[in-house]
């Protein structure tokens, strides 16, 4: 192998000849580890973009999104990609864990693909141009929300670009013959889904014309399902079906759009050899609220409690606590949830698990939290889980595929460990001082029934975690490196090693059979999607750059992100006491690449074959 050398300083990217060593290279250590489920916690907005389809928002409808899954699943071995919510976004907020579970945001669509034949050219590409934005294709930006999409509803569709863009497709829709291919598909999808469509669009409806997605405000509307089955609720619905029906059918229209590209995207994923996850709030939105509004009377929201405290999350929750008279409709509540995403998904991640066991209620007011932690529900629920995979996904359907979210205190997590453990896989972390190997010596899991991860899409970054290494009287982070060490068989002073550190916190996953990571500290940036314990407008919004390849391996030379063979090296050597021959030149060959992705040399494929002979 001969790098030519020219006036460039690259670092090293892998040609394509090499790549496909690579592949069979990582390929044998998967099944050597035997690696079930590898996935990457990647949110819509972070998706990378094509320079010039740029609006400032990625998602994962689009055919980039698909190179940049590709890409991660050739160098870092991903099986799967765990998606956020994708619903409708509250008002003032940009956390998808507030959105609507039924609907599909617009914020999701892809624009450009509008202008295409399958689309019957709805939105010519020359209404798109005025909206694209030039950014560095090197930098890392954030989402601006305000400007995108509308969550203002006292402003007009116009003032926003999805929602303006969207307008004139749907107009161009209405002025469709009847009998066009595009129509005949809506009305086929507005049939198969009347049944979550029709009180969300009238809700959004409502919003339009009151200027405000707080129903509170809507006067004599604010109630109106809090009798839905008396014919003067009927009829008012009815009356309302008719004055605000070119609303109701933008909102319809809209949804039928992103139903579509979501089964388009989950299809070409799939045929790469990529399972979707979705993943369920475990709250409600305030459209789903006033929708049901009888089974949300007291105005309780999901909670956790502290020191005999009460804090709440600020999300919607039924009146759980009283079942006499509505229990057959809050089932149907979470059912009609997992209907709609197990159709949309391979499977399922719930958000929060426990509060479907134990949930704790709370209700704020300007003294102190009211709150109430229950013991109600939960298995009767998670029986369902199975009732509605056999009926949406039929012999596709594995339990497998329902990822539970447990990480509750010990009061919480008591009763629905007992019931769902190595029946539902449970999403575990190693943060700062816990083993893998205590979930399976200790806790009683049982390897291929769980997930783990370093941290949840709710941690720091593993760059900023590294960080604490330095802090001598962190005696947590000094526990975990001693900890860490003897799990990996490292026989190494880690403290003042944070790169090691990093790439063992990484290896360690892979010493189970199912682990997850989110997307920046793959890539090795130090983004964090959220941390649950700061509030800040700054989550929900970091983007990964168009130049993800150069970022990549760049931050691989500086020892940051994944390196997957040299994190494979480790986990294979934890799980040996003696290595055979065959695993010593599996580990050699890992060696090789390992050290190439190391090396100077271009940042892309494209350019490593160029130079690299």
């Amino acid at each position: 192998m001969k790098i030519q050398h020219s006036n460039l300083s690259f670092k090293r990217a892998l040609t394509t000849k090499e790549k496909n060593e690579y592949k069979n290279c990582i390929n044998s250590a998967k099944k050597e580890l035997e690696l079930k489920d590898t996935i990457a916690i990647i949110f819509d907005y972070s998706m990378p973009v094509e320079k010039d389809k740029n609006l400032g928002i990625g998602t994962t409808f689009s055919d980039n999104s698909k190179k940049f899954v590709n890409f991660i699943k050739d160098y870092c071995g991903i099986s799967a990609v765990q998606l956020g919510p994708q619903g409708i976004l509250k008002d003032n907020t940009a956390s998808p864990y507030s959105a609507t579970s039924l609907s599909i945001g617009e914020q999701i669509i892809d624009l450009f693909k509008l202008s295409g034949k399958e689309y019957e050219n709805i939105l010519p590409k020359s209404e798109i141009s005025p909206f694209l934005v030039n950014e560095n294709p090197d930098d890392l930006y954030k989402v601006n929300y305000k400007k995108l999409i509308r969550q203002d509803y006292s402003r007009k569709r116009q003032d926003f670009v999805f929602s303006n863009l969207l307008n004139k497709a749907f107009c161009n829709f209405n002025r469709l013959p009847k009998d066009s291919t595009l129509k005949r598909e809506y009305n086929k999808f507005y049939k198969e889904n009347k049944y979550r469509l029709d009180k969300e669009s009238l809700y959004y409806a409502l919003s339009e014309k009151y200027g405000s997605t707080q129903w509170q405000n809507w006067g004599g509307y604010k109630s109106l399902f809090l009798y839905p089955d008396s014919s003067e609720t009927k009829r008012t619905e009815k009356l309302l079906n008719q004055t605000l029906k070119p609303q109701i059918d933008y909102f319809n229209f809209v949804q039928f759009i992103a139903d579509k590209q979501q089964k388009e995207a989950k299809k070409a994923f799939n045929k790469n050899g990529i399972k979707i996850f979705g993943d369920i709030p475990i709250s409600f939105s305030p459209a789903e609220q006033w929708a049901n509004k009888e089974l949300f009377t007291k105005d309780y929201c999901y909670g956790y409690k502290v020191n005999g405290q009460y804090f709440d999350w600020g999300s919607p929750a039924p009146d759980i606590d009283d079942l006499s008279k509505n229990e057959e409709k809050i089932k149907n509540l979470f059912k009609k949830r997992l209907y709609a995403n197990l159709k949309r998904y391979d499977g399922i991640r719930i958000d929060a698990a426990w509060e479907m066991f134990n949930p704790c209620l709370v209700k704020w007011n300007p003294e102190k939290s009211f709150g109430k932690m229950l013991t109600v529900l939960g298995p009767q629920l998670f029986d369902t889980i199975e009732e509605v995979g056999k009926k949406v996904q039929k012999k596709n359907y594995s339990s497998d595929n329902i990822y539970l979210e447990l990480l509750g205190n010990n009061e919480e997590l008591q009763r629905p460990v007992s019931y769902t453990k190595n029946k539902y896989p449970h999403l575990l972390l190693t943060s700062v001082n816990d083993a893998v190997r205590h979930y399976t010596d200790d806790y009683g899991y049982i390897d291929g029934k769980f997930a783990i991860g370093v941290g949840t899409h709710d941690n720091r970054s593993l760059l900023e975690i590294s960080e604490r290494l330095s802090n001598k009287d962190d005696k947590k982070m000094q526990e975990d490196v001693i900890r860490l060490s003897q799990n990996m068989k490292v026989n190494k002073d880690l403290s003042d090693k944070p790169s090691l550190y990093r790439i063992l916190k990484l290896a360690e996953l892979f010493t189970v059979k199912k682990q997850y990571m989110n997307i920046f500290d793959i890539l090795g940036t130090n983004q964090s999607i959220n941390n649950w314990d700061v509030n800040s407008n700054e989550f929900w919004t970091d983007r990964i750059p168009i130049n993800y390849e150069k970022l990549y391996f760049k931050n691989l030379t500086e020892e940051k992100g994944l390196n997957l063979p040299e994190a494979l090296i480790y986990a294979i050597k934890a799980k040996t006491s003696s290595l055979s021959d065959g695993q010593q030149k599996l580990i050699n060959r890992l060696q090789k690449f390992s050290k190439i992705l190391k090396e100077d040399g271009p940042l892309t494929e494209e350019e490593a074959n160029k130079v690299i002979k």
